[in-house]
């Protein structure tokens, strides 16, 4: 049986041994995806040429926010499970030793 790390909702699937690297490169693509949305908006901003576009420009400007706030989720993501790889641990085993340190500690 594969190694269990933990149940993924935004997936809904359970990530494990077998499959923890493309879950992980999926993190990475997304928020790769989400940077180079935020760059594409900018670069627009910089043509300058409203008339060809101001519809989806506002549309842009307005999805920005969202985007960011999206990207900064998906890094931290990102680094977390780097931690956890570098820690040659899982999500689980990891939330397990938080749990047990504030037992112990309260």
């Amino acid at each position: 049986m594969d190694k269990f790390d933990h149940h993924c909702v935004w997936i809904n699937n359970c990530v494990g041994e077998s499959n923890y690297l493309p879950f992980f490169v999926m993190i990475v693509a997304a928020m790769s995806l989400n940077v180079l949305y935020c760059t594409g908006v900018a670069l627009l901003w910089q043509e300058q040429r409203w008339n060809d576009y101001l519809a989806g420009m506002v549309i842009a400007w307005i999805l920005m926010p969202v985007a960011i706030i999206v990207a900064l989720l998906l890094a931290a993501l990102s680094v977390f499970h780097i931690f956890l790889m570098v820690n040659k641990t899982t999500s689980f085993e990891f939330i397990m030793k938080m749990r047990e340190k504030e037992k112990l500690s309260g």
